[in-house]
């Protein structure tokens, strides 16, 4: 079917650093792609932030649709942050994933 999505996200975390003590997260991530070929990224999406969990599950999906150009070398990157706080990473290191056709 043309108006299928080529790749779909559904995320959820656990046991989320918190950047103090007394303070809870609130969380999104940011979806951003490397294009082959190109060395910048562009930032495609971000889910809604979650509020005041070590463990969020988030309702919003990320939808590449079938017409968004995604090839074997096409790089996703996934980054968690603190929304109060984007300098925290809520992940120690950011996750990369690599399309496929």
């Amino acid at each position: 079917m043309p108006n299928e999505p080529q790749l779909e996200f559904i995320l959820a975390c656990k046991d989320l650093e918190a950047p103090g003590r007394h303070r809870k997260l609130s969380t999104a991530v940011q979806i951003s792609v490397i294009q082959p070929g190109e060395e910048s990224v562009t930032r495609y999406s971000s889910t809604e932030t979650v509020e005041g969990t070590r463990d969020p599950l988030f309702l919003t999906g990320v939808i590449f649709p079938s017409e968004y150009p995604i090839f074997e070398e096409t790089t996703i990157k996934l980054a968690m942050y603190d929304v109060k706080d984007p300098s925290f990473c809520c992940l120690q290191e950011s996750q990369y994933y690599t399309g496929e056709e």
